[in-house]
């Protein structure tokens, strides 16, 4: 399923972030993920949650080491991750 192009490409670090994405998390999806500028990588079937990242930066903090406390410091104080709702 192809990506929500709103603002992805008049943002660069959009367009990285929905490509590191698009190889992380192939298809088939049962959540969506939102970037920052309202771009989107599509569940593939009806979403049961949506992964948002507020931030540019989100995504290389949520896999920076050690991961086990990356994710929940993007999650938590920084405001990179909003919620997993």
């Amino acid at each position: 399923m192809p990506t929500r192009e709103i603002a992805a490409s008049a943002h660069p670090a959009a367009q990285a972030n929905l490509a590191v994405l698009q190889n992380l998390l192939p298809t088939p999806r049962a959540y969506a993920v939102e970037l920052w500028n309202g771009s989107e990588l599509p569940a593939s079937e009806a979403a049961r949650f949506c992964l948002i990242l507020n931030h540019p930066s989100a995504l290389r903090r949520m896999f920076k080491p050690p991961i086990e406390l990356s994710m929940g410091e993007a999650s938590g104080g920084s405001g990179c991750l909003d919620r997993i709702s």
